[in-house]
């Protein structure tokens, strides 16, 4: 079974905390831990789905999280500038607002790694949500995990995508014996 595509925000540092992100925006998993070593980051984060991309909230990106995108095969994605505390106050809040069920932070450090992977989610969903709606319209929303992983991972368009799961769908059916 394909694992699910996910997006991760870590803050490094000597309290790392990372936060896990579904491609529809939903919270997976959050976390923190005084003096994680990468190896351990990796082990906890990898746990919950491949990692499409991992942010940040400050630019140039810690070279720490370039090791840990590297190690687990995932792009990195960072802002154009550093996130202040007010846009990212602003930007957790606005999610927290949205959630049917309270989050709780155990620090700022969670929250930091929230608002990269909030701030990285919201670059990728005008292309997110191009990929649903041409799904919708075309009445094959029931494949949006294939072509978005497709789309994703391999950089087709998704005219591609389709055409390539839906010549394969039809190569995989028996063929009707002759009567």
């Amino acid at each position: 079974m394909r694992q699910k595509m996910v997006i991760v925000g870590i803050d490094p540092g000597t309290i790392s905390a990372y936060a896990i992100l579904s491609l529809d925006g939903d919270l997976v998993a959050i976390g923190s831990q005084r003096n994680q070593s990468s190896a351990t980051i990796i082990h906890d984060i990898t746990q919950f789905g491949k990692i499409y991309t991992i942010g940040c909230d400050v630019t140039p990106c810690p070279h720490a999280l370039h090791k840990i995108a590297s190690a687990v095969g995932a792009r990195m994605t960072t802002p154009d500038h550093n996130l202040a505390m007010t846009e990212k106050i602003k930007i957790v809040d606005t999610y927290l607002k949205k959630q049917s069920t309270q989050i709780k932070f155990t620090n700022k450090h969670e929250k930091d790694a929230l608002a990269g992977a909030l701030y990285t989610l919201k670059r990728m969903n005008p292309l997110l949500k191009r990929i649903k709606d041409h799904l919708t319209q075309e009445h094959k929303i029931f494949l949006l995990d294939d072509v978005r992983t497709r789309v994703l991972l391999e950089n087709m368009p998704i005219t591609k995508v389709l055409t390539a799961l839906n010549n394969s769908h039809y190569s995989c059916d028996p063929s009707f014996p002759d009567e």
